[in-house]
This record gives structure tokens, sequence and C-alpha cells, in this order.
């Protein structure tokens, strides 16, 4: 189990680092408001897998070896951590949609 979660932690660790590059760059790639959310969404979308990564890493090595299962079903914890992360980025957009569509147009 410790191979697969480091192993996932590094990919998940790949894709932060890629939109943490984008989001440094947003001036120059002239990203808007919603892009902007959605970037920030998925920064903490693979901050909450590289979490969930780590929780299942400490698991099985604090464990010990009848920890094996519980270290695999942690990542059950990544359909409602990645729905509430979906929720709260779903807001912002709503908000942003909102706001333009009740100004006034000319």
């Amino acid at each position: 189990m410790i191979t697969y979660s480091v192993g996932f932690v590094l990919i998940f660790l790949t894709f932060f680092l890629l939109h943490l590059h984008a989001y440094r760059k947003r001036a120059e790639l002239e990203l808007d408001e919603m892009e902007m959310i959605l970037t920030n969404g998925r920064l903490r979308a693979n901050v909450l897998s590289i979490a969930i990564g780590l929780l299942s890493i400490a698991i099985s090595l604090f464990g010990g070896p009848q920890s094996a299962a519980i270290a695999g079903m942690v990542f059950g914890l990544m359909g409602p951590a990645h729905g509430l992360n979906g929720y709260i980025v779903s807001r912002g957009l709503s908000r942003i949609e909102n706001r333009v569509s009740s100004e006034p147009r000319g």
C-alpha cells in the first residue's frame, strides 16, 4: 500500500505544481475571473488528493501490517472531499455568473 500511495502522491504533486505554475503566470496567460476560480479549485483538489495519499502512508507506516486495509479504505475519502471542493467551485462560478447577468448591457 505504501508504494501505491507514494506513487499517488507524486502524481498529484506533479499536477499541483503544473496548476501552481499556471496560477503564477495568470497575468501572462490573461486568466479571467472564472478561470482563476477553476485554477484555484484544481489546486485545492490536488492538495486534497495529496493529503489523502499522505494519510494512507501514515496509516501504513504507523499502524503496522494489520492496518493495510484501512490505509486502502482511506481513498474512499476522495469522493466526499472532491464533492465538497466541486460545490465550493460551483458557488464561486455562480456568483460571477449572477453578477455578470445583473450588469446592465450597453
